[in-house]
């Protein structure tokens, strides 16, 4: 009978960068690589009291005992590996059980260190969480983490760590592509939450989520079938015949109004015009596009303008079998387009056999404006408002206020004056009082004119929970929004955002799946459930959550400063100094240093910025252990009314190390929020 027994050990993969191309090349030099990288491994190995066990190619497997001794031995190998001739190699390392048996070894572990490996480049030495637990108060290695990662046949997501010791590579996050599970579209190709089966999972998913909507909202009742895959699409952007600039905004603008449009049936899943948006210009096949999606068709076409006339195609394709379902072309007067967008969703929804209720179809009827100068504005209004900066903002201001003047009558042109102000003061380029009552006029304004428009719900609520604290009302504001278009996902965060902010991490959680679902390519949803597990005080999940905005966002810095504060929080410092660099802000970079001086100094001289929120000034005297003053600021904060920070007050780990002080009770007692 061969002998059993259980070991606990550290395990190192090493694999030779671009070996088969090297081989095929030139079989001498590969000859050649292979017989150093033995040499050197069994040297290095045997120096640090470990065992190469198996060769396999262009790659080895070895066991040490201690997990020092085999990061001791990956830096050696690699240090020796860089000297001539050159062998580019990565390494990966894990720590747990394995069985040994006679000769041979099993165990999931050889698989978790196989899998850290392949994220890995040449000079790189990558390992995990239980590596980095029995190396972390060993000061001759330096090492940052790298976020989560959810490996093939490995059942949870792994914390992948680098050593960052001087002369090794360290990987950026786009460029870790290794075995990892089934992927989406390159800008969010790491995200956990979209790695899943299409024909499968995403079905199963969708029930679930509408039961947990059914539950959680009363009164709510979708398809008890759900839309599923049979009855989903995606309207891809309307290509602009002419390439003139002038031309972009409607283009746009009509591929997102026939989405709102169809995005009131119940009936149907529709991908939202975030992520439907990113394939503007695209050169993905559409079987590609929709895979990524999960829908099971797509819309395409074009639009020209010829003077005062606008010529139309469009057409729906079968995603699986490419064939078109629908295809019409309009050629009409340009004051005719909103004719032409009814009828264009209204063939649609014909052609994908769905269900319209009398409700629904009087919606696909309804024009909003009918004036075509109102209508281009607002359209405008809109693009700059998307972009979040504060002069894109005031740009949009400008052409919301534009479209007002054109039609005083138009709901959605106050509805975007609203949300402007609203969120000029949500990220702190205002005052919350310099513009609560421009907000509150133009949200009732909008509301007196259309109520039953669920942008106009989304936006009354938002002004409730930001500028007046209601967050009770917001809610019940987003339900009604739900309620009047079923596949608004940014109503699905922004209620996921209420209901995190009163602690309830589960429904929040079931809400932004629900709104991923719809909109799977958003940034800010993606951040919003970053958001969910920082407040819920799961960090990598966070950190994971918030790598995957920033590779789909072009501004990045504020991400890694996040990343670096959860770092900072869990006392991890070579990592969130690592990330505090990549952010590029002079004050968190200080903040990593021993000596806070220079930091203590710099919060004085923000804080007589007015531009500068309160609660950003309270948060940095926190971390400066200056309670007093920290105190005095989330007064301001309160006397100021930042609704948008102080709702969070209570959930926050920013927070926690004032918690214990009687004054923090108060501070919750006096915050406004409802």
């Amino acid at each position: 009978m061969i002998h059993q027994n259980r070991q606990l050990v550290a395990i190192l993969f090493t694999d030779i960068v671009g070996y088969t191309q090297l081989m095929q090349h030139d079989e001498e030099k590969a000859m050649e690589a292979i017989k150093r990288h033995m040499e050197v491994l069994e040297k290095s190995v045997a120096l640090h009291k470990g065992q190469v066990q198996e060769y396999y190619g262009d790659g080895s497997f070895s066991i040490f005992f201690s997990a020092f001794e085999a990061v001791r031995c990956a830096i050696d190998v690699q240090h020796q590996m860089r000297n001539h001739p050159p062998v580019p190699l990565r390494i990966g390392l894990h720590m747990g059980e394995i069985l040994f048996e006679g000769k041979k070894v099993f165990g999931d572990a050889i698989n978790i260190a196989s899998r850290i490996q392949t994220l890995g480049l040449a000079n790189a030495v990558l390992f995990s969480k239980e590596i980095m637990e029995n190396i972390k108060n060993q000061h001759e290695f330096k090492t940052v983490s790298l976020g989560s990662f959810e490996f093939k046949n490995v059942d949870e997501p792994i914390e992948v760590f680098a050593l960052t010791n001087e002369g090794l590579s360290v990987p950026k996050r786009e460029q870790m592509d290794g075995k990892l599970k089934v992927q989406p579209s390159s800008s969010v190709r790491k995200n956990p939450l979209k790695m899943l089966p299409v024909k499968t999972v995403v079905g199963i998913l969708a029930i679930l989520l509408i039961i947990a909507l059914i539950f959680f909202y009363p009164g709510i009742r979708f398809n008890a079938a759900g839309p599923g895959l049979g009855k989903s699409l995606a309207v891809l952007p309307f290509l602009n015949i002419g390439g003139d600039q002038e031309n972009e905004f409607f283009c746009d603008g009509i591929t997102e109004d026939i989405i709102s449009q169809l995005s009131q049936i119940s009936d149907l899943k529709v991908i939202s015009p975030t992520s439907s948006m990113k394939y503007k210009e695209s050169v993905k096949s559409l079987k590609q596009i929709a895979k990524e999606l999960s829908v099971s068709a797509i819309m395409k076409g074009s639009i020209q303008r010829l003077g005062n006339r606008i010529k139309l195609t469009a057409e729906l394709i079968d995603a699986e079998t490419e064939k078109n379902l629908w295809k019409s072309s309009y050629e009409n007067n340009y004051d005719e387009v909103f004719n032409i967008q009814q009828d264009v969703a209204r063939q649609i929804a014909k052609a994908l056999n769905t269900s319209l209720s009398k409700e629904e179809s009087e919606k696909l009827g309804k024009t909003a404006t009918l004036n075509i100068s109102a209508y281009e504005l607002y359209l405008k209004g809109r693009y700059y408002w998307n972009k979040r900066t504060k002069p894109d903002l005031m740009t949009a201001l400008h052409y919301f206020g534009k479209s007002i003047n054109a039609d005083p009558d138009f709901a959605r042109a106050y509805s975007g004056m609203a949300d402007t102000y609203t969120i000029l003061s949500d990220n702190g380029f205002v005052r919350v009082d310099s513009v609560a009552f421009l907000a509150k006029e133009a949200v009732q304004k909008a509301l007196s004119l259309d109520s039953g428009l669920a942008e106009v719900r989304a936006s009354h609520a938002i002004y409730l929970s930001s500028i007046e604290g209601n967050i009770t009302l917001a809610m019940q504001e987003l339900k009604k929004a739900i309620l009047l278009n079923p596949n608004y996902a940014s109503a699905f965060q922004w209620y996921a955002i209420e209901v995190m902010s009163k602690g309830k991490f589960e429904e929040a959680e079931n809400n932004l799946d629900r709104a991923i679902l719809l909109d799977p390519l958003s940034e800010r949803i993606y951040f919003s459930k970053a958001l969910l597990y920082y407040y819920s005080r799961n960090y990598s999940k966070a950190i994971a959550h918030l790598q995957t905005a920033a590779e789909s966002n072009n501004s990045t810095s504020d991400y890694y400063q996040f990343i670096s504060d959860i770092f900072y929080l869990q006392k991890q410092l070579d990592s969130a100094r690592y990330y505090a660099r990549l952010s590029d802000n002079s004050l968190w970079i200080d903040f990593m240093k021993p000596d806070l001086t220079a930091v203590k100094k710099q919060i004085k001289e923000l804080a007589f910025k007015k531009s500068v929120p309160a609660e950003e000034i309270a948060f940095y005297y926190t971390l400066a252990n200056e309670k007093d003053s920290a105190f005095r600021w989330l007064d301001i904060c309160i006397k100021n009314k930042e609704f948008a920070g102080i709702k969070f007050f209570a959930i926050s780990p920013q927070w926690d190390p004032l918690r214990s002080d009687p004054r923090f009770s108060i501070i919750l007692q006096n915050s406004g929020i409802r």
